[in-house]
């Protein structure tokens, strides 16, 4: 006879409900519990999973979640949002065959922009431009979005034809109010070597969004405008930081132009003025390389060749790999009399001009017979 001292308040109830119903019913609900707690249980330890996961990736810790989203995968694979998952973790981690072998399997669950879009992500870091820009291209017709089309423009920069700059016009008209594709055209101007173009279409995005840095950027990394030219980018420099001081960027372009100026020499105001823009782009990112490379240049100028010493040893500790600033280096050590470390600053910057000369790719991709239109 049970004790029902032992019974919370539901056990007795259910006590009473198996007396009144009899024995058969009694084993029949004892087999729809036990039914019940089977069907739960993969549901319970699917999402125990995908929690372990969510966490890690929340954390940028793709390698610690991949485990979980294995055992997430393994319960209930027919997942989309677990599977998407999946995929970007193995891309993360440099697994790309797995990356792929999870993005073709998401593509049976939902053929989407989304997915396309996900393969050519893998793609672009698995270095097989063709296929990444036809993935882009598959997701930006299913889904001529702004943020589509610019993925797609962008994976088309480095081929051969203009395919790249078309497609990007065809963004701005379609989306006349869009910062970012007129960013990425400028982007395609640049590496078609329109600079003048590139130009233009940058100070537009600026004219749209003139909070954002990145048109700024890429104006700061234009290698060759008129004078003209030049002059309206340093004014949207400056434009930029009135309302922007703090932007280290922004300081040292600025600085740069004003130091070495498309026609003729630096006024004393623009010497002193460049200086002082560099000390503040030093200040705010102490680990700006191209500052302490300016800053020696300037001091150069000036005559302070032991100063000069110092600013390109700091550029040279930050960024070994940049030949120019061994060059300039090897030279303020043999003005200063230092001439064996002079000599072994030389060596280095020949050195690293041959490695740079057999290294540096091809700046354009090879089509491999596909057709980007």
């Amino acid at each position: 006879m049970l004790d029902k001292r032992h019974l919370r308040f539901p056990d007795l109830a259910f006590v009473f409900f198996l007396i009144v119903s009899g024995p058969n019913t009694a084993l029949h609900m004892q087999a729809r519990q036990a039914s019940r707690s089977s069907d739960t249980q993969p549901g319970q330890e699917f999402q125990k999973n995908r929690a372990a996961a969510k966490r890690y990736l929340s954390e940028e810790k793709a390698a610690l979640a991949i485990p979980f989203l294995e055992k997430a995968r393994a319960i209930n694979g027919s997942d989309f949002d677990n599977g998407y998952d999946l995929a970007q973790a193995y891309k993360q981690t440099g697994q790309m065959e797995k990356a792929r072998a999870e993005a073709s399997h998401l593509l049976t669950i939902r053929n989407t922009a989304d997915v396309h879009s996900l393969i050519g992500g893998i793609e672009t870091a698995a270095h097989s431009p063709n296929a990444a820009a036809a993935e882009y291209q598959i997701a930006a017709q299913m889904d001529p979005s702004e943020e589509r089309i610019f993925d797609f423009g962008r994976s088309l920069i480095g081929f051969e034809s203009d395919a790249d700059i078309r497609i990007f016009s065809y963004g701005v008209e379609k989306y006349p109010k869009s910062s970012i594709l007129r960013i990425g055209l400028g982007e395609a101007f640049d590496f078609h070597e329109n600079y003048e173009k590139a130009a233009e279409v940058l100070g537009q995005a600026i004219d749209l969004d003139p909070d954002d840095p990145r048109p700024i950027d890429f104006l700061g990394k234009l290698p060759v405008v008129s004078p003209e030219t030049a002059k309206q980018i340093d004014q949207r420099f400056s434009q930029f930081l009135k309302t922007h001081p703090d932007n280290a960027n922004a300081n040292y372009y600025l600085a740069r132009d004003l130091l070495n100026p498309k026609t003729g020499a630096p006024s004393n105001e623009d010497l002193f003025s460049g200086e002082q823009l560099l000390k503040t782009a030093i200040r705010l990112d102490p680990n700006m390389a191209d500052a302490y490379f300016e800053m020696g240049r300037l001091f150069e100028k000036k005559g302070q060749q032991k100063e000069a010493v110092i600013a390109y040893e700091r550029a040279v500790r930050l960024s070994p790999d940049q030949e120019k600033y061994h060059y300039r280096l090897s030279f303020s050590y043999r003005v200063v009399g230092k001439t064996e470390k002079a000599d072994e600053e030389l060596r280095v910057f020949q050195r690293l001009q041959s490695q740079h000369a057999l290294d540096t790719p091809p700046k354009k991709h090879q089509t491999e017979g596909s057709d980007m239109r």
